[in-house]
């Protein structure tokens, strides 16, 4: 098993939903665009490197600043900012999640802590 770990800095950003541009084509909002971005190169310079079709566990520590902010959004940009990151890896390969908030007093104290593992797969008989 191999486990890495990375830190993403700043405020977490939850994924926004596509819009709609006035030309009738759907694109992802601009701060989520950019906030993937970053996670990616974040992960990047501290040398993740991820294996496609391997399982993988994932624990995001969020330190913010207020808590009334979407817990699963923040946590899919970062997953899709790892897609960015490395084309063969989908999300589909995080076996296991935990997503925790952490608080802190200053918004600039803000950040994404993030560890990557890779998983033995459980082979289950459901008869």
């Amino acid at each position: 098993m191999s486990s890495s770990y990375f830190t993403i800095p700043g405020p977490p950003v939850a994924k926004e939903r596509p819009r709609r541009s006035a030309n009738g084509s759907w694109y992802t909002p601009k701060k989520t665009v950019e906030y993937e971005r970053g996670v990616a190169a974040a992960a990047e310079a501290a040398g993740v490197k991820l294996e496609p079709l391997v399982p993988y566990e994932l624990v995001i520590i969020l330190y913010v600043s207020r808590f009334n902010r979407d817990l699963d959004n923040m946590s899919k940009s970062i997953q899709d900012g790892l897609m960015r990151m490395n084309q063969g890896w989908d999300d589909k390969q995080v076996h296991s999640l935990n997503v925790k908030l952490w608080p802190v007093t200053k918004r600039d104290e803000e950040k994404a802590f993030v560890s990557l593992k890779t998983i033995a797969p459980t082979i289950q008989n459901h008869e």
